[in-house]
């Protein structure tokens, strides 16, 4: 547990001072930022717009593969999150 939340911190940290690099690459505040973000995320236009963005993002590009089935996406669908859990358990569990 404690090696998560490292982890966590250290994420946070590189978060931090990515944003950092790019608030004063456009010579703005984080605070100016967060007031900014505050109102558009406030305003119905704004959020419907991120909305059908992240609508968009998630449509395919391509066609499905026609031996793509039901069945077989389930079956990759628990192969990762089996191998996901087997993961965490080996990185972060004593």
């Amino acid at each position: 547990m404690s090696a998560l939340k490292t982890n966590i911190n250290e994420e946070e940290k590189a978060y931090e001072s990515s944003s950092k690099l790019v608030f004063d690459a456009l010579s703005i505040s984080t605070q100016c930022f967060e007031k900014t973000q505050q109102e558009l995320m406030s305003d119905p236009y704004v959020s419907m717009e991120l909305y059908n963005l992240g609508i968009s993002m998630e449509q395919p590009s391509s066609e499905v593969p026609t031996d793509l089935t039901v069945e077989r996406t389930v079956e990759l669908v628990k192969g990762s999150n089996d191998y996901a859990f087997d993961l965490f358990k080996r990185e972060y569990s004593s």
